[in-house]
């Protein structure tokens, strides 16, 4: 998850420059990750993970673009409390609000208005831009997801195999007048699947 979140904000940041642009006039992009899963098991407590980039010579910290990430359960509208600022943030991220509401919100919240006038001022070609990277991403996300189901579906055919295998060695051996005992050692299948084999 780390790393895929790092190449999301990396994505982006590129979206903030044009051809010929000079490097030092990068934006510095805010990813908020909210995830309805437990980032790290063995930190059940903590819901809020900060990367930041650490030379290790100065221990200077480039923190341009610290990638944070906050871990929410999910939660339903009527969990939340519209006069608190932190609930109301987390109601616009989850897109609780409609329309109206939206623009109620705005008039009394300074953060709120805030996001809404930059998300405004994104022009076409970053639409267009950021459009690219979210199929891109879904592409990329899809591919792992067939690798993975390719891979269990690879280990279960040879575990099956091998069951397979077993099975038939069994069967000659017991053609053989062989042993149950000494069947079941060598194949390691039990006594009773042997004898319902055989059947």
């Amino acid at each position: 998850m780390e790393k895929r979140l790092k190449y999301y904000s990396d994505r982006l940041s590129s979206t903030t420059l044009k051809k010929g642009d000079d490097y030092r006039e990068t934006q510095k992009v805010i990813l908020i990750a909210i995830l309805n899963h437990k980032f790290y098991k063995e930190e059940e407590q903590k819901y809020e993970h900060e990367f930041k980039i650490l030379n290790t010579e100065n221990q200077l910290i480039y923190d341009d673009s610290p990638l944070e990430i906050i871990i929410f359960d999910k939660m339903k509208k009527e969990y939340f409390n519209a006069n608190d600022p932190l609930d109301r943030l987390l109601m616009y991220l989850y897109g609780f609000f409609n329309a109206e509401e939206l623009k109620h919100q705005c008039s009394k919240d300074e953060l709120l208005k805030n996001i809404e006038k930059v998300k405004n001022m994104i022009s076409k070609s970053q639409e267009a831009e950021i459009a690219k990277i979210g199929q891109e991403i879904r592409e990329m996300d899809e591919k792992i997801r067939m690798e993975i189901a390719t891979k269990k579906a690879t280990k279960k055919g040879r575990i099956e195999g091998k069951k397979e295998e077993k099975i038939e060695l069994a069967l000659k051996l017991r053609k053989k007048n062989f042993s149950l005992e000494d069947i079941s050692d060598v194949t390691d299948l039990s006594i009773e699947k042997i004898e319902n084999l055989q059947s």
